[in-house]
């Protein structure tokens, strides 16, 4: 099983591995712990590998609580892409996605 972490590095946090039920706390605990609240929260997608429901339910908590300041997913690999656009997280207020 991939393990997955959370990393600020440059006001972004940086998501790896494989977002599912055992990790969306660690990612809540991550954006809570230092979200400054000054603008938009950028997660970066790039290392991240899987994402479930668990995770996007996660995101869209991050989105509430970055409200409004909004939500960027940044350079999700085509997997996670493709979960994101079934579930049209992007049709949901605050969150863009750039690829």
């Amino acid at each position: 099983m991939e393990g997955f972490t959370a990393t600020w590095q440059d006001g972004v946090l940086r998501l790896s591995g494989e977002l599912d039920l055992a990790a969306d706390e660690s990612l809540l605990t991550a954006f809570r712990s230092a979200s400054n609240g000054a603008s938009e929260v950028i997660l970066d997608l790039s290392e991240l590998r899987f994402i479930d429901s668990t995770g996007i339910r996660a995101f869209v908590t991050i989105a509430k609580e970055a409200s409004p300041r909004g939500l960027v997913l940044r350079s999700p690999r085509r997997a996670v892409r493709k979960v994101i656009d079934l579930l049209r997280l992007e049709n949901s207020a605050d969150v863009r996605v750039d690829d």
